[in-house]
């Protein structure tokens, strides 16, 4: 198989992390910038600091020393300003831990997940990119799953570069709207595409 470089990416709960897991159980390099900002905003001082001085000390978890996530969520997809604010603190970031990942392992296959990765302009650093979906009404269905109210789910969705743009700007796409084996299928179908 030829060396590759995925650029993976969808909407919110269309099931990025399950693709991406599949990946990583195979023989494929992953990384996801989900996991990545969580460790920023869990152990990175320079970026709890820099987060505390903008949002005050609600943004904090007094017992952790980490940032509050839930409470940051709710700033940032009810102010759009906030939003653009905090993904130019972290995606500098992000980018320079992936980014460096492959160039200390370019023998490997790469699969990131970047959920903004046509909103930041990334795909031309990717060989191919490729976007998870699913219907609006899955995705909200989810998210209530997840303790979202339904108000919240719309709003995070609708924060979103929209899916249907995504689908357009991807070279292919996966629908995830069934069952774990229907999501497998495709999968490896993509991947043996991938290896011809």
């Amino acid at each position: 198989m030829r060396l590759l470089k995925i650029g993976l990416t969808g909407g919110i709960a269309c099931g990025k992390s399950e693709t991406l897991n599949y990946f990583k159980n195979t023989d494929w390099n992953t990384i996801s910038a989900d996991e990545i900002v969580k460790d920023l905003l869990a152990n990175d001082q320079e970026t709890i600091t820099t987060i505390i001085a903008k949002f005050g000390d609600d943004a904090l978890l007094k017992n952790s020393g980490s940032i509050n996530r839930q409470y940051l969520a709710s700033r940032i997809f009810n102010n759009a300003e906030d939003k653009i604010w905090l993904e130019n603190l972290i995606h500098p970031k992000v980018n320079k831990h992936w980014t460096t990942a492959i160039k200390l392992a370019p023998e490997k296959q790469w699969i990131i997940e970047i959920p903004l990765l046509f909103e930041k302009n990334l795909e031309s650093q990717f060989d191919f990119s490729v976007c998870i979906f699913a219907p609006y009404n899955i995705q909200v269905k989810r998210l209530l799953a997840r303790g979202l109210t339904k108000s919240d789910a719309k709003a995070r969705i609708a924060s979103q570069l929209p899916l249907e743009a995504k689908l357009n700007k991807s070279d292919f796409s996966i629908l995830n709207s069934g069952s774990h084996e229907f999501l497998r299928k495709q999968i490896n179908q993509l991947k043996t595409h991938l290896s011809n």
